[in-house]
């Protein structure tokens, strides 16, 4: 979910609930990898403030499949809000 921002910075909720992962340790993991990859990514993301809520858990083995999906969703929206401002 994203939404418009007038702030002159992208920012980021991350929302892991206890369905997921029952152990705030790899709750934390996830948000940090979300996080993190939003980190790399914020000079390409326009005035935004955008929610990720994981619903499928992963764990380390997952890293790189994970952050290219999320890396992939952040340029698809990046695209999406291109087309709608022209």
């Amino acid at each position: 979910m994203a939404k418009p921002s007038d702030l002159p910075f992208p920012r980021l909720g991350v929302v892991v609930g206890k369905k997921v992962a029952r152990r705030a340790v790899a709750r934390n993991y996830m948000k940090r990898i979300v996080r993190d990859t939003f980190r790399l990514n914020r000079p390409e993301i326009a005035n935004l403030d955008i929610v990720a809520r994981v619903h499928t858990p992963f764990e380390q083995k997952d890293y790189t499949a994970v952050r290219e999906e999320l890396q992939r969703l952040l340029t698809g929206l990046k695209k999406c809000l291109e087309r709608s401002s022209s």
